[in-house]
């Protein structure tokens, strides 16, 4: 790549690489799988290991890629939005495929997604403003909550 560029190509090349990014999530879970499959989950140690990450994200991207088939992928989506319905689909009564499907057509965020699903379940608003994720009640001292 030369320098300088332009504002305009700085932002292409930035949506270029979060594009890319994107993508690799998926094709990690994808040949991570084949993996398993043929090898055995033990493969997931050794894979960790190479990779510098936790054995429980790579299980993540396992489970996100099988459970959205390629056909229903959407770049232009954040991968965490497609684990987010893959995790909790269930606890709604939805399919992953489902969930996900519907946060593409309603354009949700992974925030939104997490918001429907606890609307969905009856639950009190009450999300973090920065992550979106539910808030938890801590308990006094005593047996009552803050």
């Amino acid at each position: 790549m030369e320098y300088p560029l332009t504002l305009e190509e700085h932002l292409q090349r930035l949506a270029d690489l979060i594009a890319a990014s994107r993508a690799t999530r998926w094709e990690i879970g994808d040949h991570l799988g084949a993996m398993v499959r043929e090898y055995g989950r033990g493969v997931l140690g050794k894979a960790a290991e190479l990779c510098g990450c936790s054995k429980t994200l790579l299980r993540q991207m396992i489970r996100v890629s099988a459970a959205i088939p390629r056909e229903h992928r959407h770049p232009d989506v954040p991968w965490s939005v497609a684990r987010e319905a893959v995790q909790r689909a269930a606890s709604i009564g939805m399919e992953p495929l489902q969930l996900y499907l519907r946060a593409v057509h309603e354009d949700w965020g992974l925030r939104q997604l997490i918001q429907a699903v606890r609307e969905a379940r009856g639950e009190p608003e009450q999300l973090c403003p920065t992550c979106g994720r539910p808030l938890r009640r801590r308990k006094r001292k005593g047996g009552g909550q803050s």
